[in-house]
């Protein structure tokens, strides 16, 4: 299984994603801040899960990854983005049909419509809600790609 941590930040979920995938898999850590990326790479340095996650750079307008992942947690990420279309469409490109995209929005800093505005730029770009969970202080949507919609 190939795991996308976008906007891992300073790999709070990439661990224990890595941990979680047992040996058996990776996780992309991607994000557009390397001062972040580098305390992630300080995290791992010697450790078991050094081999399993992969730190990657984004551009502010690119994921720059053409990899087909299998899962996808952007935890607190959407509202960072500044070229938020481009980024959806990259995640687009990189999903397999039965790949599921997480993402949660604090809502403190995150408005119900801006939130359902991100929700909607991921349905025109052919995802579609599967489950709506419910995670404390936040807004959630588990989205994956509609089954007539090819990549």
């Amino acid at each position: 299984m190939t795991v996308l941590d976008l906007g891992c930040g300073t790999g709070y979920f990439t661990l224990e994603a890595a941990r979680l995938l047992n040996n058996n898999g990776k996780v992309i850590a991607a994000d557009v801040q390397q001062g972040m990326l580098d305390i992630l790479k300080q995290k791992l340095k010697n450790s078991e899960l050094e081999g399993i996650v992969e730190i990657h750079k984004c551009q502010d307008n690119s994921l720059n990854l053409s990899e087909k992942v299998d899962f996808i947690l952007a935890f607190y990420a959407f509202h960072e983005m500044k070229y938020i279309d481009n980024i959806i469409s990259d995640l687009a490109r990189i999903v397999k049909p039965e790949t599921k995209v997480f993402i949660a929005e604090q809502k403190i800093h995150v408005s119900k419509k801006r939130f359902n505005t991100i929700i909607a730029k991921m349905e025109n770009s052919g995802f579609e809600i599967c489950e709506r969970p419910s995670i404390s202080l936040s807004r959630a949507a588990i989205m994956k790609l509609k089954p007539t919609h090819t990549t």
